[in-house]
């Protein structure tokens, strides 16, 4: 089965938020779920699994909750066993 890692850079108020922020938009999109976080560079980035590309729609959700991201790249990855 292939995933998605989408990846977004978010500022410091989205990142002390991402629990709440990833159970909300599990709401929408329910197959989605933080994969990881970090602090590149001094930017904020946050990494999300999904089944589909669906960035557009967690850009979309997470500015109606007040948060702006920045999409940056998504990556097919293969969770098939042994993979």
């Amino acid at each position: 089965m292939e995933h998605y890692i989408l990846t977004f850079r978010a500022p410091l108020k989205t990142m002390l938020a991402r629990e709440e922020l990833i159970k909300t938009l599990a709401l929408t999109i329910p197959h989605i779920q933080l994969h990881s976080f970090d602090l590149d560079d001094k930017q904020f980035i946050m990494r999300i699994k999904s089944l589909d590309r669906v960035e557009d729609a967690i850009q979309a959700k997470l500015l109606e909750l007040g948060h702006r991201v920045a999409f940056i790249s998504s990556n097919s990855i293969s969770t098939a066993l042994g993979a």
